[in-house]
């Protein structure tokens, strides 16, 4: 059909829309060997609106009719719009009154001795629960040194003044200064939940029974019935 509108019985009137046409034609021929196709931009679309794709990219046209002829027009691609990178916002702590912490929440640092000596933490445990006040003060001894403030934690998970188990601890815990927490650093609230566990476990009737519940191992218990006899 081109070589027909460029051919000698070419007609003579509407030479410039044939001759578009024949251009159009010549182009597109030459766009389907390199497999370039083009179309409609959408059956709804406003008229004279196409799109050339290749290589799986789109390129809109529009052919636009002029007094002298026909104009194609390439569309300009839409610059895309820059989004704003997301900032996470810092969590705001909620502050908490330690007034309405419960008694049996675990507290993490220790407020140190409250009575006037060790001796006398001891004994008022001891008497307590019905135990020798010597035997406190060798597991004390044995466990920590008698340290007042003791933030090791040992290889099972123990850990306070008295290396005890959290979930052991809390199980058994007595507020030893009566400050409402119970709380395993602290050494008055370790001494007197020492004295209501071996009490629990039999200690006014069997202490090594009890100390054997305590560490289980006999070493340990005559370890520590062997600080006791020195007190």
């Amino acid at each position: 059909m081109a070589l027909f509108y460029f051919g000698s019985i070419e007609p003579k009137t509407n030479k410039k829309e044939y001759w578009f046409t024949s251009a159009v034609l010549v182009l597109l021929a030459g766009f389907f060997s390199l497999g370039i196709t083009f179309a409609p931009k959408n059956i709804e679309g406003k008229s004279g609106e196409y799109q050339i794709k290749f290589a799986k990219k789109t390129f809109p046209f529009e052919v636009k009719k002029r007094d002298l002829g026909y104009k194609v027009v390439v569309a300009k691609p839409k610059p895309k719009k820059a989004t704003k990178p997301k900032v996470s916002q810092p969590s705001v702590k909620k502050k908490v009154n330690s007034a309405t912490k419960k008694a049996t929440s675990p507290v993490s640092a220790s407020t140190g001795l409250s009575h006037s000596s060790l001796n006398e933490l001891y004994q008022k445990a001891g008497n307590s629960f019905g135990l020798d006040w010597r035997i406190l003060a060798a597991v004390h001894s044995a466990e920590s040194g008698q340290a007042v403030q003791h933030y090791r934690v040992s290889y099972a998970g123990a850990r306070g003044p008295m290396q005890f188990l959290p979930s052991t601890f809390y199980h058994y815990a007595v507020d030893g200064d009566n400050d409402g927490r119970l709380n395993i650093y602290d050494v008055d609230d370790a001494v007197f939940t020492a004295a209501r566990y071996l009490a629990a476990n039999g200690g006014m009737q069997n202490i090594r029974k009890a100390l054997y519940c305590y560490n289980h191992s006999w070493k340990y218990v005559e370890r520590v019935l062997a600080i006791a006899s020195q007190f």
